[in-house]
């Protein structure tokens, strides 16, 4: 089976690890990630 997910996540450390651990804890296999920097919300720090 193939999901795609889209994550936006506060740019603080952490955030990232803690997105994936329960994906990580089914055993599922992350297979590509596309990092993008655009800022989406008006509340976004630049």
């Amino acid at each position: 089976m193939r999901i795609n997910l889209v994550l936006e996540l506060m740019d603080t450390p952490g955030q990232l690890v803690k997105a994936l651990e329960p994906i990580s804890s089914l055993g599922a296999n992350l297979v590509t990630v596309i990092h993008k920097r655009d800022y989406k919300n008006k509340g976004s720090a630049i």
